[in-house]
């Protein structure tokens, strides 16, 4: 009788440890990434300082179209704010200031296959495709009293750039609990193609990049709650 109870409960682990991503099921996540970064240059005659902070928010819905596999789709906000100071000294000591920021808002849709390791751990491989929006306004500023910033490189301007991209990612989850899991990402291959413009200029400045390759970089690190149901 103890033999046979152990049994079934092994059994009922194993169904629960899968019934999160069988065909029928949903989920909903998201992450939540901040970045700080500063450095300086102390240099005697020239000096820098550069200050930068970023945040992003990437909530998102998936419907698992058969075991193991969801598709879906996200939106995102980032936001980012960067203070870069730099003095020349070789003749009149003169402070210029550069700020700069930036609001960009996105969607995309995901494919994802989940593939069990051990107990309540998953691997996970996401392709996505995503379409953002950004706006960057950009502010000059200097200790120089006497210049007046030209009619063609204004103090005050706006950068607009629209960016589609396609990348791979693998991932891990952990269920903590039958509906709850926290999951993890690092590296990815991707491409992008990316048009800017700065509005502020009167001449024509349109800008087409394009990227690609395997980042293992932090940048692609990141922790987030998955909620299965």
């Amino acid at each position: 009788m103890k033999k046979t109870f152990l049994v079934l409960l092994a059994i009922v682990a194993i169904t629960n440890s899968y019934s999160q991503t069988q065909k029928g099921q949903m989920l909903i996540g998201g992450q939540f990434n901040l970045a700080h970064n500063t450095y300086s240059n102390l240099d005697t005659l020239y000096k820098y300082n550069y200050n930068s902070t970023e945040y992003q928010i990437v909530p998102g819905f998936g419907y698992f179209i058969k075991d193991n596999f969801a598709v879906g789709a996200e939106i995102n906000l980032d936001i980012s704010n960067t203070t870069y100071k730099n003095s020349n000294s070789y003749n009149t000591p003169v402070e210029s200031t550069t700020k700069s920021n930036t609001i960009g808002y996105g969607e995309g849709i995901f494919a994802r296959y989940y593939k069990r390791i051990a107990g309540n751990f998953f691997f996970f491989a996401e392709g996505k495709i995503g379409y953002t929006y950004r706006i960057q306004k950009l502010d000059y500023s200097t200790s120089d009293s006497n210049y007046v910033y030209p009619a063609n490189f204004p103090a005050h301007q706006e950068v607009q750039l629209n960016k589609i991209s396609i990348d791979v990612k693998p991932g891990l989850v952990y269920f903590i609990s039958p509906k709850l899991g926290i999951q993890t990402v690092f590296g990815d291959i991707d491409y992008s193609n990316s048009n800017s413009k700065n509005i502020s200029l009167q001449q024509d400045n349109h800008n087409n990049s394009k990227s690609y390759g395997i980042n293992l970089n932090m940048s692609t690190f990141y922790l987030g709650l998955s909620y299965y149901f």
